[in-house]
């Protein structure tokens, strides 16, 4: 009889010699494929800035070339029997979306930005949307009551509500900068106008002592097409100070969460940007060139009020994307007036 050999498996040191090969083409790959996701992402918000972009032009040309100003601030709570308001509904640093949607826009998730890491802490809801009559968020007493069945199937659900719109994806930059000195000045005003509880202040031009504006001028302009002429200081020779549509950022990364340095892109870090011109293009952080928005001085700036040293700006208590800290609230309770809740007995 033939003893053929028995046939026998890896050996110990076999076995590790194949796991180190595999653990070191993993080091070796993986980087590569994470710059892959990373661009994927970078493609999916440049495609989402570009789409915002077009809804500004269209409203520009409707609008004398206008851009659409800055979110107004507001007041989301009801005044007490003093005639006090509790709740400043901050800018956010967002553009006002409440002549967009639904004219220009048919939805507000055009603001989320399909690469960002943000979740809402219930994965159900959407971003931007009033939830009141959301399931898991209706008041007991508002269904058990029959007189307003009718009325809670007809706006049950979440909606799309401007109100609830902030920067927590894209920060919208109203006014016309072209550097770093520029847009330091224009950040602090806008944030001591927001801590002394200033409303409705970006509708127009903004005044600001000390030639810190475009031209060496003390007024920052609104975005318009044809703003860059406003940034000649020398009619002798305008080019040396002349500003291109290409250079003026409009809309960007936003680079913070709840006061922290977030970049929604790390390899390597920096954002989309979309200019007036219309293009779009990735910026590193910090630029070393020091052109806004992605200077580190900037960035400090943009990510908390330091006025104040608030983290992040009042949102609604209605709204899916409201801070942690901040108790639901169903919207009827600060909006009674509202003709959608014309058939609803409180």
């Amino acid at each position: 009889m033939v003893n053929l050999p028995r046939k026998q498996g890896f050996t110990l040191l076999e076995l590790m010699v194949a796991v180190t090969i595999i653990g070191i083409l993993f080091v070796l790959i993986l980087p590569a494929l994470l710059r892959a996701r990373e661009q994927a992402r970078r493609a999916y918000c440049n495609n989402s800035i570009r789409q915002i972009g077009i809804v500004f032009s269209l409203w520009a040309n409707d609008h004398d070339g206008a851009l659409p100003p800055g979110a107004p601030n507001g007041f989301w709570d009801y005044p007490d029997s003093k005639g006090v308001c509790h709740h400043l509904q901050r800018n956010n640093f967002i553009c006002d979306v409440r002549d967009l949607y639904p004219e220009y826009l048919d939805t507000l998730q055009v603001f989320k930005c399909p690469g960002s890491i943000k979740e809402l802490a219930d994965t159900r809801l959407d971003w931007y949307t009033d939830i009141t009559f959301m399931d898991g968020y209706l008041e007991s007493i508002m269904v058990t009551d029959p007189r307003n069945r009718e009325a809670i199937e007809r706006l049950l659900g979440q909606r799309m509500d401007p109100e609830c719109l902030t920067n927590d994806m894209y920060t919208y930059l109203p006014y016309a900068v072209k550097t770093e000195e520029q847009a330091l000045f224009l950040w602090a005003e806008l944030h001591r106008l927001m801590y002394g509880g200033a409303i409705d202040f970006m509708m127009d031009d903004l005044f600001v002592p000390g030639g810190h504006g475009p031209g060496g001028s003390d007024t920052f302009h609104r975005l318009h097409y044809g703003v860059s002429r406003f940034f000649i200081s020398d009619m002798n020779n305008p080019a040396a100070t002349a500003a291109s549509e290409s250079e003026i950022p409009v809309l960007y990364d936003s680079v913070s969460d709840l006061g922290m340095l977030q970049l929604n892109h790390m390899v390597p870090p920096g954002g989309n940007v979309l200019y007036l011109d219309g293009h779009v293009e990735f910026r590193r952080y910090p630029d070393e060139q020091h052109r806004p928005p992605y200077t580190e001085l900037l960035v400090e700036w943009t990510r908390r009020n330091v006025y104040d040293n608030s983290v992040e700006q009042e949102v609604p208590a209605w709204c899916s994307n409201r801070l942690p800290a901040t108790p639901f609230e169903p919207r009827y309770r600060h909006r009674p007036n509202d003709a959608m809740y014309r058939d609803l007995v409180f």
